[in-house]
Order: C-alpha cells, then sequence, then structure tokens
C-alpha cells in the first residue's frame, strides 16, 4: 500500500496506474475529473479516509488465467458522483471480460468474468477465419475435380482422335484366303 497524506486530486487526462501497487491510501478526500483513467487490478484497491468525488474511467486489469472473480476496489467515507464506465483493460478478441459493479456506503465492489469460449482450445472450436479457409478449400476442390472430370473426354477425343473408331473386320465370308 502506497500511503498519501492528504487529499489526491487528479486531473484531466491523468492516469493513475496501480496495477503494479497493492493499493493507495489517501488521507484525506479524493476528486476525480471527468477525464481521469484509474487503472486498478484485481489485487489492488484505493483506500479514501475522507470523500471521494468520482468521475473519469476506471480501468480493471483481470489476470489471464482467470475466470470470475471479485473484489473491493474502492472504500471512502462518503461518496459523490460515481464513474462513467468501468472497463476491463486487457480483453482480447477471443477473451471476452465482464465487468460488474455496485456501490454501497462506504466501498465500490467489483465483479468480474471472463468467457473464453471463442478462442482457440476454450471451448469454442475454430474461429470464423480458419472455418472460411476450409469451406474455400473445400469447395474449390470440388469444383476443380469437377472440371477435370468433364474435360478428360473432350481432351482424350483431341489427343487420340482415332481412338473410338471402329475398326473393319471382315467376315468370314469377306475374307480372302
Amino acid at each position: 500500500m502506497v500511503p498519501l497524506l492528504g487529499s489526491l486530486t487528479v486531473s484531466d487526462n491523468a492516469l493513475v496506474d496501480l496495477k503494479s501497487q497493492s493499493g493507495l491510501i489517501v488521507g484525506g478526500d479524493i476528486v476525480l475529473s471527468s477525464s481521469s483513467l484509474i487503472s486498478l487490478s484485481s489485487s489492488s484497491n484505493i483506500t479514501v479516509q475522507g470523500c471521494a468525488n468520482l468521475s473519469g474511467t476506471l480501468q480493471i486489469d483481470v489476470p489471464p488465467d482467470s475466470t470470475s472473480g471479485s473484489f473491493t476496489a474502492m472504500t471512502f467515507s462518503c461518496k459523490t458522483g460515481s464513474f462513467t464506465s468501468i472497463v476491463p483493460s486487457n480483453s482480447s478478441d477471443c477473451a471476452k471480460t465482464t465487468i460488474t459493479h455496485n456501490y454501497t456506503q462506504t466501498s465500490l465492489e467489483i465483479g468480474f468474468t471472463v468467457n473464453r469460449d471463442d478462442c482457440q482450445g476454450g471451448g469454442g472450436g475454430l474461429d470464423n477465419t480458419t472455418v472460411y479457409i476450409i469451406i474455400g478449400a473445400s469447395i474449390g476442390g470440388v469444383i476443380l475435380i469437377a472440371a477435370v472430370l468433364l474435360a478428360i473426354p473432350q481432351v482424350r477425343q483431341r489427343v487420340f482422335p482415332y481412338r473410338d473408331r471402329k475398326r473393319f473386320t471382315p467376315s468370314p465370308k469377306e475374307a480372302i484366303y
């Protein structure tokens, strides 16, 4: 925990990154501007011994191997306002992190769920690109085989024009001895 004696004002476009800290203790009030960004991990929190004037964005960093969990992100004596948005910081294309939050009289509780159904090996199967490649290759292969099979009789007639011609074989009466 990083102790701070006194109040903390986070100005516009400022970032307070506490992901690598276990937390922050503010001895007075905390005031967050509407464009501020507070970044926390699921193992860190902010303790405000005074009042919390909340605004801006709270970004939650969820461990990559987690599936779900909850923690207390902030405790305070009193609160005005709320975060404009509370978002995950490490969602990917396949792993979708859902954040839930609940303000109580003296705290902000965060819950998170990570859904990996769309990830390779995560129970979701193949991604869309792989499926499209397999379908395209299958259709292309069928078309190629059909084209070759249809073209073979025509190719054979051009290469061997006399191949299917009937041969003259004399009957025994016509045979000359």
